[in-house]
């Protein structure tokens, strides 16, 4: 499978990828051929990038383990 980090060629395309979700920590270190995520959280900073988005698995996963805790909430609030 191809990631698509293997299309991307300059700073910014992969810059615009690291925002997006679609390049790793460690691949846009290597990259962009410097030493922490720090430094690539900053470049994002520089150009007015938002911060990556998590994976949807991710994000999934995290939904999934809250809608317990909001459907107690719900109910509490509607006195159910």
């Amino acid at each position: 499978m191809t990631r698509p980090i293997e299309k991307m060629i300059t700073t910014t395309q992969i810059l615009n990828g690291v925002s997006a979700g679609d390049v790793t920590q460690a691949e846009a270190i290597e990259a962009l051929h410097v030493q922490s995520w720090a430094q690539v959280l900053n470049a994002l900073a520089d150009r007015g990038l938002p911060p990556p988005k998590p994976p949807s698995s991710q994000v999934e996963e995290e939904l999934m383990a809250a809608l317990p805790l909001m459907r107690k909430m719900e109910a509490a609030i509607h006195g159910d």
